[in-house]
């Protein structure tokens, strides 16, 4: 996924990797109302942090089950390694 430049994050849990799962740092963004005019984090009027949890969580159980539709060639990882927003040196573009 992309942010904006200067999105705000909260991690909600790290999991380390396992040899049977993947590690994932889960994270939500937060909203503006969340800060003080002053730019500090307020302390939270209502948390979203359980909801945000609880669907990661959901969404990271059904990543877990998907079946696999189809692997990437090596000659397709290329485009996976520059960072988005750069240009490849050499590119016309």
């Amino acid at each position: 996924m992309l942010f904006a430049s200067g999105t705000s994050f909260k991690a909600l849990e790290l999991r380390e990797p396992a040899p049977d799962r993947r590690g994932a740092i889960l994270l939500r963004e937060l909203s503006a109302n969340e800060f003080s005019e002053d730019g500090v984090l307020s302390p939270p009027r209502l948390s979203f942090d359980e909801p945000a949890l609880t669907s990661l969580h959901r969404s990271l159980e059904k990543w877990a089950t998907a079946q696999l539709r189809h692997r990437i060639g090596p000659a397709a990882m290329d485009r996976f390694e520059p960072l988005p927003g750069l240009s490849r040196q050499g590119s016309s573009s």
